[in-house]
């Protein structure tokens, strides 16, 4: 995963996206679809589309990274690290739901991302 953020830093993005996407296969066979760290690197992954301006394929990871993040969080309510993540990413959600003129969307994401930094800080 160091390897995809650091050419997202050099902006080298499709090398960046290729890193994560070996990450990704690799995290998903080894930990499951569901672990918490396939979150972030769809969040990652997201991060790269961001930055590329492709915003239909930043919100498609963002929201898979988020639906990742509540399931873990049924299992484990009161896990600082995964409540974090979670806020950050519905955050980031909300951010690119708004760049994309989807303004209900967004509240909606900016205010669960809210109650959540709220209910677990």
């Amino acid at each position: 995963m160091k390897v995809g953020i650091t050419y997202l830093i050099l902006r080298e993005f499709s090398s960046s996206l290729k890193a994560f996407d070996d990450a990704l296969n690799i995290r998903r066979l080894v930990m499951g679809d569901l672990h918490p760290s396939v979150a972030l690197i769809y969040n990652n992954i997201a991060c790269v589309h961001v930055a590329c301006y492709h915003l239909v394929d930043a919100r498609s990871a963002y929201e898979r990274a988020v639906t990742v993040q509540r399931s873990a969080l049924v299992y484990e309510p009161d896990n600082r690290s995964l409540s974090l993540g979670a806020a950050i990413t519905l955050t980031n959600l909300g951010h690119v739901l708004a760049s994309m003129n989807s303004f209900d969307s967004s509240g909606i994401m900016l205010r669960e991302a809210f109650l959540v930094s709220q209910k677990r800080f």
